[in-house]
């Protein structure tokens, strides 16, 4: 295997790809950025502490922490943002992290910190309320069988998860 540096991307951070393989977003400079792999070119899509993300589609990520420390859903085409989860809302929770897109395109996974216990939870875009997965000790990966893996009491689990159309 060859490495190479990725132009355009110095003091980047929580790189993570569009789900059509061809764009890596990712956090430098307090700006979410997205490169396009095939022109080599990198765009800033808007001011972003660092933090982790997903790509929803190749036009739409989650960013997180966002502005409210919770979830925020970001148009990488114009910049556009508005908050999809709000820390403490329902549940006294300090921040959001780790979103993670499903293949439906409108539900997602994040993780919810409050002093000391990470939970995963299952969201969708429209904001409605979040539904707790559980205790995690790591973010909550989508497989393609319907499950999601996580890590928690040290054993990685996969657990099913369905969610409903609508």
């Amino acid at each position: 295997t060859t490495w190479h540096m990725l132009s355009h991307t110095e003091n980047g951070t929580g790189p993570f790809w569009s789900p059509d393989g061809r764009s890596i977003g990712f956090f430098a400079e307090d700006k979410l950025k997205v490169l396009r792999l095939a022109e080599g070119s990198v765009r800033v899509v808007c001011d972003a502490p660092p933090g982790s993300g997903t790509f929803v589609s190749s036009s739409v990520v989650l960013v997180a922490p966002g502005r409210s420390g919770g979830v925020t859903e970001v148009n990488v085409e114009t910049g556009a943002f508005r908050d999809v989860t709000w820390p403490g809302r329902e549940t006294g929770n300090v921040t959001h992290g780790q979103p993670t897109s499903l293949s439906d395109g409108r539900h997602f996974t994040y993780v919810a910190k409050r002093a000391g216990t990470s939970v995963a939870m299952l969201a969708s875009l429209d904001g409605t309320v979040s539904v707790p997965l559980g205790p995690v000790e790591s973010q909550v990966q989508p497989t393609d069988s319907g499950r999601v893996l996580f890590v928690r009491d040290g054993a990685l689990l996969a657990q099913q998860l369905e969610v409903t159309a609508g």
